[in-house]
């Protein structure tokens, strides 16, 4: 399903458009592509958080100690 949002040129919401408020310069397609842009964040957030985290760990743990003398 597609989603449009927007305003016709007299500043009234366009025929069939959802309106959803903006920033003053900010179209629809902004909003859009910082939503898609969060959802996905936060998706590879959640799946490499912990495998990184890992294998840093293991990266550091086989490291030869550095002792400061």
């Amino acid at each position: 399903m597609l989603i449009q949002v927007g305003r016709d040129a007299k500043g009234k919401i366009a025929r069939g458009v959802i309106n959803v408020p903006t920033l003053p310069g900010m179209g629809g397609i902004d909003v859009a592509n910082g939503v898609v842009g969060a959802v996905l964040g936060m998706l590879c957030a959640v799946l490499f958080q912990q495998p990184l985290r890992d294998g840093w760990v293991r990266l550091r743990t086989r490291s030869p100690a550095r002792c400061a003398t």
